[in-house]
């Protein structure tokens, strides 16, 4: 039997012999403390201590979180400290003033601990921490709030002066990482972009390349700044004048590399141009719904409504209008970036042209939306939208050099030529010839940007293409097909030649080609397109019932014209689908008016 001492003592005794093995074995040390960490653990203020905190708990949260903050040793503790989220924010409601106030405070000092930490490794340390410094801001960018409360441009942008120092560094990565913060910080577009345009002018492939494309960063940053509709209070916030202030620098400030000896900086910088137009875009709101306005005779308020609707007009335009006039400037070096060797420099050019004439199109639509008042007129909106027009001295002086690559063997050029045309609608009129010819282009993307584009063109016009639009109600491809029909629908009984190559259509292929190219012939009418009734006969025993019911309505639209086809729609009447059992009805009565 066991003894009393074996009983209490072995236990002790097998408990020293178990850690001095491990300790034998290399057992892991205990971690050292995070003190970031341990700051972000006593950050939250306790739910008893919100209502009325006394004195003493405010002086021993102050007293606790003051010795954490001097246990940050380096600039990546404090830069991490002053990211932490846990930090009461001065807008805070629920927490007590006092905790928001000191927190303020406490993290102001970590900013200013911060600040002073870089600047000195900027004015005296060694390449390799300058370096450090300079991808330690850029990685900062603008997500860090400010110290001082109210400001949304972030802590980063009050580092734009030891950006700067570093952009001017002798060593050459420390520029390229100081220009690739300059472009991330939310910098204001008065410090950096003359920055980005001197580089541009005299420093190496590396930085230039850089400040290509921080201009374009300085304006992604902007628009992805600003606060959306539904969204919650952002740390960091831009306003649409920040966007607009960055255009104005950015857009003019693209050419200086245009004509650069390397074909990635003048890529860039056209894609500094491309993401600056579509940044504008997206600035110009909706155009106004058509049911948001009355018919008929209005009433004083509705007469107001109408007029604070052209005010608001006027504002907008005041505001586009510096972008749209350096917008205006870029048209001959666009027109010569589309002659430049390199294809991805073409392409560039044709995709910033394309972005441009987006712009306009939301412009246009914005401010057409808006109905006239009679003997009122608008306060000179349209007269200064045509005078904004980003692509009028373009299309007058260059369409040629852009329309002339509908033909070039490289299809992407093609590709790209063809949706700026569709993308300036009616301004693409010059075209239409070339237009008609890439009907029969061997890309299916390029008939069908072209059949789009001539959809926009004026009808007199484009009845150039109408041979080519009908080979293409047989076109292999289901998109193209049903664009060759909408195109043919618009066009109406101009498109009467076409109704051989549109009844075929009605007979084979998908249900959505069949069905757009009856619409197609309702467009044209009875006179001219009877010679498809036994088409639309046909295509009343479809297995689809969307087919059937769009055939009896066709059918229904001819009137007297298709008497033939009154059997089929008798029986049509007994279809299982209402819809066609309907249609069916409305076509027999139409066919047969009562004596």
């Amino acid at each position: 039997m066991m003894s009393h001492f074996a009983r209490r003592w072995l236990p002790s005794l097998f408990g020293l012999f178990l850690a001095s093995f491990l300790c034998s074995q290399g057992a892991a040390p205990v971690r050292a403390a995070d003190p970031v960490e341990e700051l972000r653990k006593a950050l939250p203020v306790k739910r008893w201590h919100l209502d009325k905190p006394s004195p003493q708990v405010v002086a021993a949260r102050r007293q606790e979180l003051t010795k954490l903050i001097e246990n940050l040793a380096n600039i990546g503790d404090l830069r991490r400290a002053l990211g932490l989220q846990d930090w009461k924010r001065s807008a805070e409601q629920l927490t007590p003033e006092v905790f928001r106030e000191m927190d303020v405070e406490l993290r102001k000092q970590i900013g200013d601990r911060l600040v002073k930490g870089l600047r000195r490794v900027i004015d005296g340390g060694d390449a390799n921490s300058k370096l450090a410094a300079a991808n330690l801001i850029a990685e900062m960018g603008p997500t860090v709030q400010s110290l001082t409360p109210g400001d949304k441009a972030g802590f980063a942008r009050g580092l734009t002066p030891e950006v700067l120092l570093l952009v001017k560094d002798k060593d050459l990565g420390v520029r390229q990482e100081g220009l690739r913060a300059l472009g991330s910080i939310f910098a204001k577009p008065e410090d950096a972009v003359p920055v980005f345009r001197a580089t541009l002018k005299s420093d190496a492939v590396g930085p230039r390349r850089l400040a290509a494309d921080g201009l374009a960063q300085l304006v992604r940053v902007a628009a992805h700044l600003q606060q959306r509709p539904g969204e919650t209070t952002r740390p960091v916030e831009a306003t649409r004048a920040d966007v607009f202030a960055a255009l104005k620098q950015v857009i003019p400030a693209c050419s200086a590399g245009f004509h650069d000896e390397d074909p990635e900086v003048r890529h860039l910088c056209l894609g500094a141009l491309q993401v600056s137009t579509k940044a504008l875009g997206d600035l110009i709101p909706d155009g106004a719904g058509k049911d948001e306005f009355p018919t008929g005779a209005l009433t004083d308020e509705q007469r107001a409504d109408i007029q604070r609707w052209h005010q608001d007009l006027s504002a907008e335009l005041k505001a586009v209008e510096p972008v749209a006039k350096a917008l205006q400037a870029q048209s001959k070096s666009l027109a010569q970036a589309l002659d430049d060797p390199d294809v991805h420099v073409k392409l560039a050019a044709m995709q910033a042209l394309e972005s441009i004439g987006n712009a306009r199109i939301r412009l246009r639509r914005r401010v057409l939306s808006v109905p006239l008042i009679k003997g009122e007129g608008d306060g000179g909106n349209r007269a200064l939208l045509a005078q904004l027009d980003t692509l009028e001295s373009f299309v007058k002086n260059h369409l040629d050099d852009i329309s002339k690559y509908l033909t070039h063997q490289d299809v992407r050029l093609r590709r790209g030529a063809v949706e700026f045309l569709e993308i300036i609608e009616d301004a693409a009129t010059p075209a239409t010839p070339l237009l008609a010819a890439s009907l029969n282009d061997p890309d299916r993307f390029v008939r069908w940007s072209a059949v789009r584009a001539l959809g926009a063109i004026p009808l007199d016009k484009a009845t150039v293409a109408l041979p080519n639009l009908a080979k293409l109600m047989s076109d292999p491809d289901l998109s193209v097909r049903k664009a060759a029909a909408e195109a043919l629908e618009f066009m109406g009984p101009a498109a009467s030649a076409a109704v051989p190559e549109i009844a075929s259509a009605v007979s084979v292929g998908d249900s959505e080609a069949r069905i757009a190219a009856m619409f197609a012939l309702q467009s044209i009418g009875a006179e001219h397109g009877k010679a498809a009734v036994p088409n639309l006969i046909d295509a009343l025993g479809h297995e689809d019932h969307r087919v059937r019911k769009a055939a009896a309505e066709t059918l229904g639209r001819f009137g007297p014209a298709a008497l033939l086809a009154v059997p089929a729609l008798r029986r049509a009447l007994g279809d299982e689908d209402a819809g066609v059992r309907a249609a069916a009805s409305d076509a027999i009565l139409s066919i047969l008016p009562p004596r």
